[in-house]
């Protein structure tokens, strides 16, 4: 079940985002274990003191109402 996503509304060309597959109108659902349900969740994430062990780092988003995911 879903409980939320964040809306990306724009995705750098060459930024970490973009890397990973998502694109501007992607819904970011989560990242590695985590829900990303709102900034801070995704902050925490970025700035985990194991960040560098998430290696490749799993992204879970929607595109195009289908649930996806990538690295």
């Amino acid at each position: 079940q879903l409980r939320g996503g964040l809306y990306l509304s724009d995705v750098g060309p060459t930024g970490a985002a973009a890397r990973a597959g998502l694109a501007k109108g992607d819904i970011l659902l989560g990242l590695h274990q985590w829900e990303t349900l709102n900034l801070d969740n995704v902050s925490y994430v970025l700035t985990h003191k194991e960040l560098a062990t998430f290696n490749p780092m799993r992204v879970i988003f929607i595109r195009d109402g289908k649930i996806r995911e990538s690295t």
